[in-house]
């Protein structure tokens, strides 16, 4: 079995969060494994008969898909997946690019990936997630799938503003029924944890882990996911400042963001009134 609709991003754009929501459906399978990262990836060396593998937990549903947000930056991943999946229906949630940005840089510096006194315009400046370009990014998507085969949410509208709003268009747009309520509709799947006191440990962990053998790293990883659950949550010194945000959007993505209206079809001017 294989799928018959992807999520393809954007990074930190509640994708997961969509994910599980449509796997809440009766009519939906999602497998549990999230990111299988196969268009894009080393995955793809494994075959079709590996992917078609994940999808074997489905029991009759008529929608199957998966969520992997790298999809969208990959110029492999949408030639790949044109290939092997023509009529493929495609979600993607894009999110201010500079927010998404931020959001990235809490990830690497949260799991001790950056030096815990990087400033975000120093990581920004240097080092800026190319998956911010959506402009590009979906008019590739664009031209070379048919419209009416892609779904684009604006995610301070219909994810942050009305979650159910959002999850009834996925619906819709998948053909199940709309009106089912999923129970994640007010929870966040992915939620941040304040670990930039444990910075150093958190990055010693991760080169231990990286040398030893795979099939050992998997009950370790899993502890560390447990004790993150235990840890507070992600204190309100973290944000972004609106004058920073706004200046950024301005200097790296106004040109990004007319192609993406051109292409899309929809306004984005909400990002330039936050």
């Amino acid at each position: 079995m294989e799928p018959n609709f992807l999520i393809i991003g954007a990074p930190k754009a509640a994708t997961t969060w969509i994910a599980d929501a449509l796997r809440e459906h009766p009519d939906v399978f999602v497998p549990q494994l999230k990111e299988l990262r196969y268009y894009c990836g080393q995955n793809f060396d494994k075959g079709r008969s590996w992917y078609a593998q994940q999808f074997e937990g489905a029991a009759g549903e008529p929608v199957v898909g998966e969520a992997s947000p790298s999809y969208l930056g990959s110029v492999d991943a949408t030639a790949r997946i044109r290939a092997d999946l023509p009529d493929v229906k495609l979600i993607a949630s894009l999110r201010h690019p500079v927010e998404q940005a931020f959001s990235f840089y809490w990830h690497q510096l949260s799991r001790g990936l950056i030096d815990v006194d990087t400033e975000f315009r120093a990581f920004f400046e240097q080092d800026r997630p190319r998956a911010s370009y959506y402009g590009r990014h979906l008019q590739r998507y664009m031209d070379t799938f048919p419209k009416d085969q892609m779904l684009v949410l604006l995610y301070e509208q219909d994810i942050e503003g009305d979650p159910g709003q959002g999850i009834r268009k996925c619906y819709d747009f998948l053909g199940v029924d709309p009106s089912f309520q999923p129970t994640v509709i007010s929870k966040r799947s992915n939620s941040k944890r304040d670990v930039t006191a444990f910075h150093g440990a958190a990055a010693a962990t991760r080169r231990v882990l990286r040398a030893l053998p795979r099939d050992m790293t998997r009950p370790v990883k899993q502890a560390g996911k447990k004790l993150l659950g235990m840890l507070p949550k992600k204190q309100t010194n973290a944000t972004l400042d609106r004058g920073l945000r706004q200046e950024l959007l301005l200097k790296y993505y106004r040109d990004d963001i007319r192609q993406l209206e051109s292409a899309s079809g929809m306004d984005f001017s909400v990002w330039y009134e936050r």
